[in-house]
């Protein structure tokens, strides 16, 4: 029996899983709806965790035992929902999501599905991804690696099958994030040269909106003066959500609404819908893609290309609008499912590899090449005309900035700054980055040094304390006899998934000592803390929905 690895795409809205099928090309799996893409929600009823569409609609009904939109809470908030007086945390609240489409999988295919690489957004930090891979484990899963999103779409969409280099720009815009990515493409490689992103910015925004511009005209048009109560509201979201996706491919749409006794007859237009969202949301997607835009021409990176992901970028504002912006045809090629799909093929060959170097098959009968290794199908490339046998490296590059806080002399004070170690949209050729600060203590047989790390998006080099920025901090055991005049070496260490590694060295008396470090940083879940909440959960008596 063949084994298989998956990708899931842990949507902040629409969550998906795929995998490499037998005849070697990657195929999304349904879920137990007959869906492609399962409602990124969670519903507690009772002792049953109810994830998906049904999940989704209890939403207005029952927000108090319903939770949504919980990636944008990943790695920045220990508590998503109180549910039966417990405190739960994001983390948990993702590993039911993951859990569906992994049960639902193995349930349509028959097949265990237990080695995953899951993406995550470009701009995601490490406590994101961190608490995105206990998540992951939560569920039971093997989490192979994280990706991040757009890498996983342009493996997707076979950009490295291309016989020139090209510069992509890949515009995402899901249900919930947004984020854009500049990217170096050549036969055999991906390079990564910056990413931008909002991850409270998505197609939410736009449904938000047009949500409360039907309200307007029901009350209008019905005069209705009352309190809509959860049922109503919970319609009119659906409503929303239905007329916008209409409006992709209709000019106008008639809304009807009938609650408590009050009925009207809304027509949207896309023009009036154009109106009541480009300003105040695509145009902060337009800045953020200008700002990668320019730092990747600051690199001596043109962008040639615009590749669209996500479903909000069904909307047509978004590709008329990058096409008058910046003079290039966007390419769109299914947007809900190009990411689990490149996570899919990405997860076949770290699986077999155990590295990123992706081998696409090229599909050709006798070629000794596309015989699958071990028990795991081989690997092709999307209908796009046939693939390349060469391997794929993907170049990273990092995401966020990495800094620790040093006191420094200003005039005859000593003054707090930043120190940034690790600079955002920085390539890392080797799979990882380092960055080396060397300081000193305060005063002679000082037993510690208290390194606190910030997280940014700046692009200095030293920086003003600004303490919402802190990650987090460690305490380096300094040797028994350090002095001032001896030399302390402090290392950050930044891997292709977003993990943060702090290491420290003193040299003491002309000798070397590596110091103890251990990073307690927000967000990050200790391994204390992720065997207490496995406990919880199976003390809990919770079952998922099957």
């Amino acid at each position: 029996m063949a084994k298989y690895v998956y990708g899931i795409d842990l949507g902040t809205t629409y969550s998906c899983i795929a995998r490499i099928n037998d005849n070697g090309s990657p195929e999304v799996i349904k879920n137990k709806e007959g869906l492609n893409t399962t409602p990124s929600v969670v519903f507690f009823d009772g002792k049953e965790v109810v994830v998906g569409r049904v999940a989704k609609d209890n939403t207005i009904l029952e927000p108090e035992n319903t939770i949504s939109f919980v990636k944008t809470l990943m790695g920045k908030s220990d508590f998503a929902i109180n549910y039966d007086g417990r405190d739960i945390t994001p983390a948990e609240i993702s590993s039911y999501i993951l859990r569906k489409v992994a049960n639902d999988a193995a349930d349509i295919t028959g097949q265990e599905v237990k080695d995953v690489v899951i993406t995550v957004p470009a701009y995601f930090g490490a406590a994101e991804r961190d608490a995105t891979e206990k998540a992951g484990k939560l569920a039971d899963l093997n989490v192979l690696s994280i990706i991040s999103e757009p890498v996983a779409a342009a493996i997707y969409y076979g950009v490295t099958n291309q016989t020139e280099e090209k510069n992509i720009l890949i515009y995402d815009l899901g249900g919930g994030t947004f984020d854009v990515t500049v990217m170096k493409v050549k036969p055999g490689t991906i390079e990564v040269i910056c990413a931008e992103g909002n991850h409270d910015l998505g197609g939410k925004n736009w449904d938000g909106n047009i949500q409360a511009y039907l309200e307007e005209q029901f009350r209008e048009q019905s005069g209705f003066d009352g309190e809509l109560d959860n049922s109503d509201l919970q319609d009119l979201a659906l409503k929303a959500e239905k007329a916008k996706m209409e409006l992709s491919e209709r000019e106008s749409t008639k809304i009807p609404m009938a609650f408590q006794g009050s009925k009207a007859r809304v027509e949207l237009t896309r023009e009036k819908f154009d109106e009541l969202t480009t300003t105040e949301f695509l145009d902060l997607t337009i800045a953020l893609t200008d700002k990668a835009i320019e730092t990747a021409k600051n690199k001596g990176i043109n962008v040639d290309q615009i590749l669209l992901v996500g479903g909000s970028t069904r909307m047509p504002q978004v590709s008329r609008t990058l096409k008058s912006k910046y003079g290039l045809e966007p390419a769109i090629l299914d947007p809900d499912e190009a990411v689990a799909k490149g996570a899919a093929i990405y997860a076949t060959d770290v699986y077999v590899n155990g590295k990123g170097d992706i081998t696409v098959n090229s599909g050709e009968e006798g070629n000794d090449e596309n015989k699958p290794v071990g028990e795991l199908p081989p690997l092709v490339g999307p209908s796009n005309g046939g693939g390349s046998t060469k391997p794929i490296t993907t170049i990273f590059s990092t995401t966020k900035t990495y800094g620790v806080k040093l006191l420094t002399q200003v005039g005859r004070e000593l003054q707090p700054r930043i120190f940034n170690l690790i600079l955002k949209n920085t390539a890392m050729p080797d799979g990882s980055i380092t960055g080396v600060q060397e300081a000193g203590v305060v005063e002679d047989n000082q037993p510690s040094i208290l390194l606190e790390i910030y997280e940014s998006d700046s692009d200095a080099n030293e920086m003003e304390v600004i303490d919402k920025l802190k990650l987090g901090e460690v305490e380096l055991i300094a040797p028994p006899g350090i002095k001032r005049s001896d030399r302390v070496f402090m290392s950050l260490v930044l891997d292709t998934s977003g993990k943060l590694h702090v290491h420290g060295e003193a040299e003491v008396n002309g000798v070397r000592k590596e110091v103890d470090v251990d990073l307690e940083a927000k967000g990050f879940m200790s391994e204390e803390k992720f065997e207490e909440i496995k406990d919880e959960m199976k003390k809990s008596g919770l079952v998922m929905q099957r």
